[in-house]
């Protein structure tokens, strides 16, 4: 049995799993999403962005540079060679990663 928790007006209802324990989104830390970060950089990666109003964006590119608050992907296959990102866009969920393993 999964949670589940919607609005009501003013009334905010929470559902609660088969241990009667409200299940909660985990939230990460800015430097644990850097260091994740600096670990994918120069790997081919996945990346699924968020604009808003359903509108998801899929793209395949590589972390290529770093920086305190952004860091820049290199597009492959698009019409915009890069993409920069902020790490609070990754702790939003507005930006999303996959690892590319290659054969």
């Amino acid at each position: 049995m999964q949670t589940r928790a919607f609005c009501t007006g003013f009334l905010f209802i929470i559902f609660f799993d088969g241990n009667n324990l409200p299940m909660k989104r985990q939230y990460q830390n800015l430097d644990v999403i850097k260091q994740k970060i600096n670990q994918l950089k120069g790997k081919d990666v996945k990346i699924r962005l968020n604009k808003g109003r359903n509108k998801i964006q899929f793209f395949k590119g590589r972390i290529n540079e770093t920086y305190s608050s952004v860091f820049v992907i290199q597009i492959f296959d698009s019409v915009f060679d890069r993409l920069s990102c902020t790490y609070q866009d990754v702790l939003c969920g507005d930006v999303k990663f996959k690892l590319i393993e290659k054969v």
